[in-house]
């Protein structure tokens, strides 16, 4: 298990461990949403962030024991004690499948709802499940302005920057090892509202 990550500086990190990851046969997803809850408990969030825990899962829960009373349990535990929003995907769920369609069932029954009442709840294909992890990213990030961002722009060096404009404008040149860039400290990034950010 990983704890939370900076993405963009870890994501070979994140990747590799994902890719170490074993399976050992049986579906246990109340154990991720346990270990979720715990990452999430352990962080201070001293900015007040909006959390999200996206449960990605291809079943029901299976193996000795197993119940779906847990799995209900342990989200409704996640998002009382962290606050967060629980998304959940079910890859491979519908079809004439009664467990699998009992599984999407509770899927939508523990995940946290919007303004309408309608559950994050999602069922895809696999081969669409890129589209939809694409579709929560917009939604979390989506409507929601990121205050105290930094912006790093590398400048492609067949372009002239003019230092003057840049700092006039709140933002500074630097040079790296990857070249010039520049950069704006301590933004906040708006939503775009048709053509004006």
């Amino acid at each position: 298990v990983l704890g939370l990550q900076e993405v963009g500086s870890n994501l070979s990190k994140i990747n590799n461990s994902i890719q170490n990851e074993t399976t050992s046969g049986g579906t246990a997803q109340y154990l991720g949403l346990n270990e979720a809850k715990k990452i999430l408990n352990s962080d201070a969030n001293k900015d007040g962030l909006k959390r999200y825990v996206i449960l990605l899962t291809d079943g029901c829960p299976n193996g000795e024991g197993l119940t779906y009373n847990q799995l209900v349990d342990s989200a409704t535990d996640l998002k009382n004690s962290t606050g967060a929003t629980l998304m959940t995907v079910g890859v491979g769920m519908g079809g004439s499948n009664t467990y699998l369609k009992e599984a999407e069932t509770y899927l939508k029954k523990i995940a946290s709802k919007d303004t309408n009442d309608t559950p994050y709840a999602y069922t895809v294909d696999a081969n669409q499940l890129s589209n939809i992890l694409g579709s929560i990213l917009k939604s979390v990030i989506g409507g929601v302005p990121v205050p105290n961002a930094t912006i790093k722009d590398y400048i492609d060096p067949r372009f002239e920057v003019d230092e003057a404009s840049v700092i006039k404008a709140g933002g500074m040149v630097e040079t790296d090892s990857k070249g010039t860039y520049v950069i704006w400290k301590n933004k906040t990034i708006g939503v775009a509202n048709g053509e004006s950010p």
